[in-house]
């Protein structure tokens, strides 16, 4: 049986980097710092994006990260940011367009996946991940798809979401995770239907995560 080959290592995925490329582009990343979202940056990076933004509240790794994307040949800016506080993402939309004058991608990947039951969720737990991963999805897309219009970009903005918007976990089943997983895929529709596909500024909206569990 043949070795399975890690994704990134062969001439495959450099062919695949090739005709996807995103020269020319910065692209924004929420939760950038590690998992998901950072992979997100280091694809990027590989496709040849100018600029990549990365936001995380956790900024112990920043200069590591700054150096390993701008070793594969973009420049990266780091920004501390708790994006369950609206001022924050504010500032982190701001410095971007000061760093780069503008963003074509934005990828809302920054999640809260702490668990808890119906039993065991208090209001600030529920209203810290309404906040984390739904107000703060909205709240990015409002900035930077202002910003799109505004400097007359052709964008996309990428909402990954989780497969529990389908169907939730034992523990999670019926609690704020499922029901902001659900929320986040139903506010993304809408959007990429009617709040930014059907306008002349052609600012493309897509749904990832939930959307490929489900169908696959």
């Amino acid at each position: 049986m043949s070795k399975r080959k890690a994704p990134g290592d062969d001439a495959e995925t450099a062919s695949i980097d090739a005709v996807h490329s995103m020269r020319g582009k910065t692209i924004l990343i929420t939760g950038g710092a590690q998992g998901l979202g950072l992979e997100v940056a280091r694809m990027a990076a590989r496709r040849n994006a100018k600029g990549i933004v990365i936001c995380d509240r956790n900024a112990a790794n920043s200069a590591q990260i700054e150096k390993e994307i701008g070793d594969l040949g973009s420049e990266c800016l780091f920004v501390q940011c708790d994006v369950g506080v609206p001022e924050q993402i504010t500032a982190t939309v701001e410095k971007a367009e000061e760093r780069f004058g503008s963003i074509e991608g934005l990828v809302n990947a920054a999640g809260d996946t702490t668990r808890g039951d119906l039993d065991s969720t208090d209001v600030d737990q529920w209203d810290r991940q309404q906040h984390v991963n739904l107000r703060a999805v909205f709240l990015f897309t409002q900035h930077v798809s202002q910003l799109m219009r505004r400097k007359g970009v052709r964008g996309s903005i990428v909402n990954i979401a989780s497969v529990q918007a389908y169907g939730g976990l034992t523990f999670c089943m019926g609690t704020r995770h499922t029901t902001v997983a659900s929320a986040l895929v139903l506010r993304t529709r809408p959007g990429a239907c009617g709040s930014c596909v059907s306008l002349p500024h052609r600012v493309r909206c897509g749904e990832g995560g939930a959307r490929r569990a489900h169908e696959e």
